[in-house]
């Protein structure tokens, strides 16, 4: 886990370095890779070699643990077809996999001012784009799916490692295999495996950071530290809000600053360890847009104030008692993809994790991870009340391995206790198979109608598989790849542009009409800024246009007023199945 995650994100800035520069080509990626595996080769061989111990691992594993293992590993290989079969799901089509895909295209870097993202830290897009300079799309997925694998494993072992320290005589691979299963139970963990996302990578790193934190705490050599403060950066090179980490670590070394003596020395270098993976990603924004952070918190030429301004704030009331139980609410009542939490965490982890923590409260690296896990539950509480977005347990799965981990250590205890003369193993084990099964069941039923299977095998189109599962949306873009040479279209209330053609600008935020208007006078002008900029083809998505619809027996906004207006100076559309509407804006 350490020496991939250090590996992984010298290599992310290494191709932006590259990027920057302008030279990704796809021969210079296999020199890269080609060169790396002969200078590494005696360290990758002995890397692979570690995976032996798994076979050890798998002889002295229990029957249950064993039934629940072969049902996970299904469950990780279903993801694997999805990962070899054309990308479908919603933040990859709009800027993890498009935003390589238009660097790869322009042969570097560039600006892509319709995407407000290409400002978010890019270290997993970087990795993806190296990997889709190799060969294509599919191939950035496949290298998400493996370093998902890997968190996986490297959460097996971090269990059994750290219990194994508190608990010399516990069962072997009892505790792993739960800590892997708790994650599993949830929809959103699971399902990322196959979904290009960067947050399982997040996670990676954060799982890396908490192993070197406990070398730290159990050696007190100051070179762990330092390696937790790095690794820290790069999981904020992620995503912004993994940076919750660095806020944990501080914690963690407040509380035990008496007895491991930090120097200010220390603290200054581990600072600077923290910034060095960010900073690319500040200086990049910096000189572009003259915004560090674009597009947050300072308008720029590209992101008004105005726009800013709407960004997504709660309007619902605040009850303190019920914020303070969100994290643990959460857990059971979030649902993936849709509104409020948008991620399904499954119950095993709440359910075992409990017990672990409380079971190993005196244990000093037990304290310290619920230390690592406050500031995650005060933003979510707190902050998380006036900005709905974070309120997304995703974007913090960064300290997603503590709470397997507890999950583990939990069960380990539980079924152990006999209540009544029964012991719990047998029914918190008919109660984990069920959960793991049902999971199993309905993913076999997913694979099959979703049919990546099919896709692979070559008993369906890549059309096909697209239109099965993005419905008209796949059909509008095909339309807009069918125009005649030169086109560009604007696409309304649309984020995704992963398969449109190269000059379509998409709608990553969904706000592209409402700010364009706001920066002129009327409709008529509107539509002379679209002509000007290049833009010869109007697509909106019939289903955006409920954003600013009023209801029934409302007054009409001047938004949608003005787009009544706007569609009396366009010609007739033609309709793609009454969903998407592709209007020419001719002279």
């Amino acid at each position: 886990t350490l020496q991939v995650t250090l590996g992984a994100g010298c290599t992310s800035l290494f191709w932006l370095a590259l990027g920057v520069l302008n030279l990704y080509y796809t021969w210079l990626a296999w020199v890269l890779l080609l060169v790396g595996w002969l200078l590494l080769h005696h360290d990758n061989l002995a890397w692979l070699a570690e995976y032996r111990d798994l076979r050890a691992a798998w002889a002295n594993t229990r029957r249950l643990e064993k039934t629940m293992a072969g049902l996970m590993v299904a469950m990780v290989i279903y993801q694997l077809f999805y990962a070899l079969s054309p990308a479908i799901k919603w933040d990859s089509l709009s800027y993890h996999l498009q935003l390589p895909r238009l660097y790869l295209a322009a042969g570097g870097m560039r600006f892509v001012l319709e995407n407000p993202y290409w400002g978010h830290a890019q270290l997993t897009e970087m990795l993806y784009t190296f990997a889709m300079a190799l060969h294509r799309t599919e191939t950035a997925s496949v290298l998400a799916w493996g370093l998902d694998v890997l968190l996986l494993l490297g959460v097996f072992g971090f269990t059994e490692a750290r219990l194994a320290r508190m608990k010399p005589d516990k069962q072997p691979g009892v505790a792993g295999w739960m800590a892997a299963a708790a994650l599993l139970a949830g929809f959103t963990f699971r399902h990322i495996f196959g979904w290009s996302y960067t947050d399982l990578f997040s996670a990676l790193i954060g799982l890396a950071g908490l192993i070197a934190l406990f070398e730290w705490l159990a050696t007190t050599q100051s070179g762990w530290f330092m390696a937790t403060c790095l690794l820290a950066g790069f999981a904020t090179s992620t995503k912004w809000t993994a940076g919750i980490l660095i806020v944990g670590i501080v914690l963690v070394s407040l509380f035990e600053l008496s007895a491991r003596r930090l120097k200010v020395q220390h603290w200054l270098l581990g600072g600077l360890l923290f910034a060095l993976p960010i900073l690319p990603w500040l200086i990049h924004n910096l000189l572009v847009t003259g915004n560090p952070v674009y597009p947050y918190l300072f308008a720029t030429p590209w992101i008004s104030a105005d726009r800013l301004e709407e960004g997504n704030i709660s309007t619902e009331p605040f009850i303190l008692w019920i914020r303070l139980l969100l994290p643990l609410s959460l857990t059971w009542t979030g649902v993936d993809s849709t509104a409020t939490f948008s991620a399904d965490l499954g119950p095993l982890l709440l359910l075992f994790g409990v017990f672990g923590f409380w079971r190993y409260w005196k244990e000093h690296s037990v304290r310290s991870m619920c230390l690592l896990l406050l500031p995650v539950a005060l933003v979510i509480s707190l902050v998380g009340s006036r900005y709905v977005h974070l309120n997304s347990p995703r974007l913090f799965f960064v300290l997603l391995a503590p709470l397997a981990a507890a999950a583990g250590w939990g069960w380990e205890w539980l079924q152990s206790q006999v209540i009544e003369g029964v012991r719990l193993r047998r029914i918190l084990g008919v109660v984990a198979v069920l959960v793991i099964g049902l999971a199993w069941w309905s993913d076999t039923r997913s694979l099959v109608a979703n049919g990546p299977l099919r896709l692979v095998m070559g008993i369906d189109s890549r059309q096909t598989y697209l239109e099965n599962n993005l419905g008209w949306y796949a059909r509008a873009m095909q339309t807009l790849n069918d125009l005649p040479a030169g086109s560009q279209a604007l696409m309304l209330w649309e984020a995704r542009g992963l398969y449109a053609p190269l000059g379509t600008q998409a709608d990553p935020w969904i706000d592209r009409y409402r700010s364009d208007l706001i920066e002129v006078d009327s409709p008529a002008a509107l539509l002379d800024r679209w002509k000007a900029s290049g833009i010869t083809h109007l697509m909106v998505y019939d289903l955006g246009e409920e954003l600013i619809r009023p209801a029934d027996g409302a007054q009409p906004g001047g938004r949608w007023t003005s787009w009544l207006a706007l569609q009396d100076l366009l010609p007739a559309p033609i309709s793609i199945g009454d969903t998407y509407y592709l209007y020419t804006l001719s002279d």
